[in-house]
């Protein structure tokens, strides 16, 4: 019951049709079951598959190879730069070699596809500059650049523009004015492709149309999932607070890892009590606690490279004078330095042993 009302009204209007017989296409023909081809009186024709709303890229006629639909497809698609030239020149063959074998030729995107030198996105794009209506702005901007380099005279721009409208006439789908320009050789391929380029650097005209029907379904990538794509109006904001937000992380980070590398560093005390060293972890302030004395009497150890001693200091940010000598050449204490300084202080200890067993003798 469902398929054969679907079945009226598919008749009941016109429609698209396809021969899969002689390969031809019709537009707006009223379509009922067992109907001839009026071309070749076959009953295999049937409505037609349409591919992305194109009808004249849908059902041309590919029973000897490519279409002008395909050439025209593919001439953008080259400019888009999507394809190359070489690419294009394949592909057009691959479907004249597949008509030529007896089989019915692919449309030339489907070729372009399973060489994986286009993608189904790009295709879209393509396809829907393709429909585009025309004559449009772009296409009389279009002639108007080209007279004003001399590429074209006026009476040439206004007879491509009447083209267009005398196939819209017809029913047919006019392709972009460039396509045009090219098909009857009216200007060279380098100039076309040079104002199609400035074109797009002005945000118009159908190699910009495409690439905005690509930028628009193609799926975003990671970072775009967050700020949106280019043409987001909150795009800037959203990067503005991504950025704000990470940098504010990062230098937390980095303060607090500054914080715990300065806790955990372990540096040289002297303790001017006992006037020894030792190592122990960071402290903010000193005096601190001496393993050796027991007294809290401790402070930064530096080592004087004139006198050869040790000595401390309360600040470890202001100049480090000997407390000996008053000498500012210091070296930051090590276990070479350490080993030093105990040398030096047992080397004083002995002298003064043997000074007072001097005096004792004399004072016998």
């Amino acid at each position: 019951m469902g398929e054969d009302a679907a079945d009226v009204a598919v008749q009941s209007r016109k429609i698209a049709l396809k021969c899969p017989s002689c390969g031809a296409g019709f537009k707006h023909m009223a379509w009922q079951s067992g109907m001839v081809c009026p071309q070749c009186g076959s009953d295999a024709i049937a409505p037609a598959v349409i591919i992305e709303g194109a009808i004249d890229y849908s059902i041309a006629d590919r029973s000897k190879g490519y279409a002008i639909e395909d050439i025209r497809f593919a001439k953008l698609a080259q400019w888009a730069g999507f394809i190359t030239a070489y690419q294009c020149n394949q592909a057009l063959a691959k479907q004249k070699q597949i008509a030529d074998s007896g089989a019915h030729a692919p449309h030339i995107a489907q070729v372009l596809i399973s060489q994986k030198a286009l993608n189904e996105l790009q295709m879209k794009a393509i396809l829907e500059v393709c429909e585009k209506s025309r004559p449009d702005a772009d296409d009389r901007e279009f002639v108007t650049v080209a007279v004003q380099n001399k590429f074209l005279t006026k009476e040439q721009g206004d007879q491509i523009i009447q083209a267009q409208r005398d196939m819209k006439k017809e029913g047919k789908t006019p392709p972009p004015v460039s396509v045009l320009l090219d098909e009857k050789r009216m200007m060279k391929e380098n100039q076309i492709i040079a104002i199609l380029r400035a074109q797009r650097n002005r945000s118009v005209g159908p190699i910009h149309d495409a690439h905005v029907v690509v930028e628009r379904h193609r799926p975003p990538t990671v970072l775009e999932k967050y700020i949106g794509k280019k043409d987001d109006p909150m795009r800037k904001w959203r990067a503005a607070a991504y950025l704000s937000f990470f940098t504010i992380l990062l230098l937390t980070w980095a303060w607090y890892y500054g914080f715990l590398k300065f806790r955990a560093e372990r540096i040289a005390y002297y303790c001017p009590k006992c006037k020894d060293v030792f190592i122990a972890k960071m402290h903010d302030t000193v005096p601190i606690k001496c393993p050796f004395c027991g007294e809290k009497a401790a402070l930064y150890g530096y080592f004087c490279n004139k006198c050869r001693r040790a000595y401390g200091v309360n600040n470890r940010n202001k100049a480090k004078k000997c407390t000996h000598c008053g000498s500012m050449l210091y070296s930051e204490l090590n276990e070479e330095l350490i080993e030093a300084h105990r040398k030096r202080m047992r080397e004083e200890r002995e002298a003064d042993q043997q000074g007072m067993r001097k005096s004792d003798i004399k004072i016998e």
